[in-house]
Formats: structure tokens, C-alpha cells, sequence
């Protein structure tokens, strides 16, 4: 199953389920934020957001305050209350019955590996994927994290991506 957000063109055929969650489908679009994909495999839910300051609709401002904002943390602010609020929501609809799994992928060719890693390191510890101090959580709410650009999702993602010539 196919499935496009924006320009980027993304196989889950691979999954069992995928259901596109931002949006009105989960209902509660005025209280809660949501990640773009709620993916399910026989033994993990992976929710994917996706950010594509490339976008050739994109100005070369919005990049640049992409940028900035990757700099600053706001992006990893965003992103944890994605993840969280899609979490509770799912959780509370009786729809978490696996490990969770939380993939983002900035469409940004210039991130480089070394950023990703670091970028990530920031996405485990703002959500946090480790317990109070060093000690683990009881009930862990996230297996694990990843922030990938499109290169390195096609290497460690078993959902492959594409960017799509835009039709305008």
C-alpha cells in the first residue's frame, strides 16, 4: 500500500495496517497534536511523522526557519508532543497492543549523519524514552526513536520512501 504525504511517496506494504492520523479521523484535532502514520506490523506500532522543509513549495524562508527552529529545539518540542498526545490517544482508544516505535523523517538533504545521531540523542531525551534518572521505566510508553533524513530512512526502515515530482 502506497500512500503519499506532500511529495514524498512512501511503501508500506509491508505493514499490516497504516491509517493516516493528523487530521479530523481521530477527533480530537482542538485539544491534541498527531503524528502523519500510525503503522502496524505483527509486533510493533511505528507512528511516523514527517517535516519536508524541501518541499518545492517550500520558500527558502520556511526552510531557513526550519533550520533555525532545529537549532533552537523547537522542532524536538513539537515532535515530543506528537508523539505524546498520539500515544495517549491511542492508548486510551485500546489500540496500543505492541511495542511503539516513534520515526521521523526530515526530508533535508544537508542534514548530515552526525546531526541525525544528534538529533536523535535530542528526540530520546525531550520524550523521554528513558525512565526518571537512569533507571527504566516500569511500563516503557516508547521502544525507541529515530530521526532520519530520506537517505537514511531507505537504509533503516523496512518502508520505503521516494520523493515524487510535484504536480501543481
Amino acid at each position: 500500500m502506497k500512500y503519499q504525504e506532500g511529495d514524498i511517496e512512501f511503501d508500506f506494504s509491508s505493514a499490516e495496517t497504516m491509517r493516516k492520523f493528523d487530521g479530523p479521523s481521530h477527533q480530537l484535532v482542538h485539544a491534541m497534536k498527531a503524528v502523519d502514520f500510525v503503522v502496524n506490523t505483527s509486533n510493533t506500532t511505528y507512528l511516523v511523522e514527517v517535516k519536508d522543509p524541501q518541499h518545492p513549495k517550500a520558500q527558502k524562508e520556511q526552510s531557513e526557519s526550519f533550520i533555525d527552529n532545529m537549532k533552537t529545539g523547537k522542532i524536538m518540542e513539537m515532535l515530543r508532543y506528537k508523539y505524546r498526545d498520539s500515544y495517549l490517544y491511542l492508548s486510551g482508544m485500546g489500540q496500543v497492543t505492541t511495542k511503539v516505535i516513534y520515526l521521523v523523517l526530515i526530508c533535508f538533504d544537508k542534514l548530515t549523519a552526525a546531526e541525525l545521531v544528534y538529533q536523535t540523542q535530542a528526540l530520546k531525551r525531550h520524550l523521554p524514552l528513558l525512565g526518571p534518572g537512569k533507571k527504566p521505566w516500569e511500563n516503557p510508553f516508547v521502544a525507541g526513536c529515530a530521526v532520519y533524513n530520506l537517505d537514511m530512512w531507505n537504509r533503516h526502515t523496512i518502508f520505503p520512501a521516494r520523493r515524487v515530482s510535484h504536480k501543481p
